[in-house]
């Protein structure tokens, strides 16, 4: 994005591709209890504060990153819901579901695949970047 990493749009891009799994599952659990709020505004609220509290303890993933997190949740989630969803509450497949894709992601193992795809990705759109080389 050529922005620095602590800039507004890097906030708003991980807001977007990582909070949208917490702002499910704050929906998701917001369904289960009486409350005189929209499930889904409990779950905006849930998913913007566990972004903002993460960002300013300082985690702040990468923009590849979260899109592979995003996708890797999505998928997951959808295994989950297909494979084990008639026997568990969809809230607890939800958090089955981003931990899976951040241990993934953000463990080892995810950093390691992001690192290996970046030169792949770059050419097979044939963008060239130095540290390709």
């Amino acid at each position: 994005m050529g922005e620095p990493n602590g800039s507004v749009w890097h906030l708003i891009v991980v807001w977007v591709l990582v909070g949208s799994s917490f702002v499910t599952l704050g929906a998701w659990t917001a369904a289960s209890f009486v409350h005189p709020f929209s499930d889904l505004g409990v779950g905006l609220v849930f998913g913007t504060g566990l972004v903002a509290v993460g960002w300013i303890a300082g985690y702040r993933p990468s923009v590849p990153a979260g899109l592979v997190y995003f996708s890797l949740e999505q998928l997951v989630a959808l295994v989950v819901e297909l494979v084990i969803r008639p026997a568990w509450p969809r809230a607890v497949t939800a958090v089955a579901s981003i931990a899976i894709a951040g241990v993934v992601v953000f463990g080892g193992a995810g950093q390691s695949a992001i690192a290996y795809s970046r030169p792949v990705v770059r050419r097979l759109l044939r963008v060239s970047h130095p540290s390709d080389q």
